[in-house]
């Protein structure tokens, strides 16, 4: 008699709900359609990090309730939905639903991510070709869905996409519509990060307001997205906003619980592996749920209960690799912390602007805990209080961050190690020389960059010793307050970094047109004025309070893409 074994595939990747319960083990979460049903929101909104099952749930949303000419009720028989009774049966199959995904809305520009949104919508219009039917619509209707689906309609006719075949679908069907946008936000947020903030966040509004707000032929919006945005928003006045985020509307339905984890575990005979699973990828915390990574989970099952990252390869990091790049020195001191494995407090504050995500650090935080990079514990019990304890939720997300360190520095392991050695052997000439050719990548960036630029760029080179060296930044200590400090864990070694940039300085302007010696020359001179700020500021004090006595004084000057180094 075959196994079960044999023909059910742990492997993730399919966004399709169908596919998901026919051909791969399958994490119950069709009670969320139940939650929808009870609680009936006009629009509601989930916000998880990627890969935690936002677009399969979308999936399954939409093959329960579309009204189709195949029965799909046989996928969700002997399924939580359907154990639920009569009334949850009965809304199977019952409503048009319009379904769109935008998670491919990546583009360079803003005209490449205009004619993507144009084919995504164009390809849900021509998924409903019974609207094409002969009297199926009025010929005024028929033009505009015609011109829609064609790539013949004015830009205008695109931002009332969304109205326009809600109602279409709604009297063609003589119900109500549900609508279902998977990954509302991207377009937002790949606007920000590639300089058409305004034009994406112009256009999204209108689509989605004339689509969701005061729409009579709409059933429910259902939205997922990364971050719940506010102010400029794309959802301000809709009614009866159900918003679930990762620190509110606690679900379970997004991600595997201990119990989902333990059963898959057991289906494949692995019940031996939890705890190493648990180590690797549990950690969130969503709402007062526990909730595992279920992309990485089920990969290390696939691939025998091997522990890897997994997470990591789904995305780009570029969030946490800009973050690394130019955090302020509150920020590093915080990261530090995370890294070793500390905790930091901050205000959590889930509706925000993308445009100012990096204007505070408590933002910079909040897209951090958004899209899955830490976890939040609430401080106390009070609702008016935000304020969360955060830290690095498992082992693959703490991987994560030492392979972006070293990406943002873009050194090998093998360089880093002879970098750190010549360092500590106090060989400042070829220690300038792995640095300035890391720098040299950087050149275009840093020809105005400030003091904390540089000292964001030391942090990724020192944070990637944490293993062996505690890393502090920014703390007093003597009669002042120092730059950067690393404290071996075993041993007395102990090191001080004084930074300088030369680029900003009305005083250094003269190097504007300075031969390289020159400005090499004038580098070396403010390096040794770095180190002798760490004597007179008897910066080493913290260090020696600790017991570590062999103590480097690192100053370090930078102009450009230049640097010296003065070690004592």
């Amino acid at each position: 008699m075959t196994s079960k074994k044999t023909y059910k595939s742990p492997l993730p990747g399919t966004g399709d709900y169908i596919d998901a319960v026919t051909n791969n083990y399958y994490v119950d979460k069709t009670l969320l359609i139940k939650t929808l049903i009870d609680e009936h929101p006009t629009v509601a909104l989930f916000t998880r990090p990627r890969r935690f099952g936002k677009s399969l749930n979308m999936s399954m949303i939409q093959t329960f309730f579309e009204k189709t000419d195949d029965d799909k009720s046989v996928y969700f028989k002997g399924k939580k939905i359907w154990k639920c009774g009569k009334k949850y049966r009965d809304e199977q199959g019952k409503y048009p639903v319009i379904c769109i995904s935008f998670h491919t809305i990546e583009d360079n520009t803003w005209d490449d991510s205009l004619g993507n949104i144009k084919i995504q919508i164009s390809e849900e219009f021509k998924r409903h070709s019974e609207l094409a039917e002969p009297g199926a619509l009025k010929d005024d209707d028929l033009e505009i869905y015609n011109n829609i689906k064609n790539f013949k309609a004015d830009i205008s006719f695109y931002k009332a996409a969304l109205m326009y075949l809600t109602r279409f679908l709604s009297e063609y069907y003589s119900q109500p519509v549900i609508v279902i946008i998977d990954e509302y936000d991207t377009p937002i947020r790949n606007g920000q990060a590639k300089g058409f903030y305004n034009d994406a966040i112009s256009f999204m509004n209108i689509f989605y307001s004339m689509g969701l707000k005061g729409n009579k032929f709409l059933k429910q919006g259902i939205l997922t997205g990364v971050l719940s945005i506010a102010q400029a928003s794309t959802y301000t006045g809709l009614n009866h906003l159900y918003v679930s985020t990762i620190t509110r509307g606690g679900d379970e339905y997004f991600g595997f619980t201990k119990d989902e984890v333990r059963d898959l575990l057991a289906y494949y005979g692995y019940e031996d592996k939890f705890e190493e699973l648990y180590e690797w990828y549990d950690g969130y915390l969503f709402g007062s749920n526990e909730i595992y990574n279920p992309w990485s989970v089920m990969y290390y099952v696939y691939y025998k209960c091997t522990p890897d990252i997994y997470w990591v390869d789904t995305a780009d990091n570029s969030d946490l690799k800009l973050l690394l790049r130019a955090s302020s020195n509150e920020m590093l001191d915080g990261l530090i912390k995370l890294k070793q494995g500390g905790t930091v407090e901050s205000n959590i504050e889930e509706h925000i602007t993308y445009s100012d995500i990096y204007s505070s650090k408590e933002n910079i935080y909040t897209l951090l805990l958004s899209t899955g990079y830490l976890k939040a514990t609430k401080i106390n019990s009070d609702p008016a209080n935000k304020m969360y304890k955060l830290k690095l939720p498992n082992k693959e997300v703490s991987v994560i961050f030492d392979r972006e360190i070293v990406s943002v520095c873009e050194i090998s392991e093998g360089d880093f190690n002879r970098l750190w050695d010549s360092l500590l052997n106090r060989d400042a000439e070829t220690c300038e020389q792995y640095i300035q050719r890391l720098m040299q990548t950087e050149a275009s960036s840093l020809d105005t960059a400030y003091e904390y630029f540089y000292h964001g760029f030391m942090f990724c080179l020192c944070a990637y010793r944490t293993s062996n060296y505690i890393i502090r930044t920014n703390r007093d200590s003597g009669v002042g307050r120092y730059d950067i400090t690393a404290a071996s864990r075993k041993g007395s070694k102990g090191i001080v970094f004084e930074l300088k940039s030369m680029n900003n300085r009305e005083s250094d302007y003269a190097l504007a047109k300075a031969s390289e010696q020159e400005i090499s020359d004038a580098l070396y001179k403010e390096a040794q004025k770095a180190v002798e700020q760490i004597d007179r500021m008897h910066y080493v004090s913290d260090l020696i309070d600790t017991g570590h006595t062999d103590i480097l004084k690192v100053g370090i000057a930078f102009k450009g893409q230049y640097l010296r180094m003065c070690i004592v």
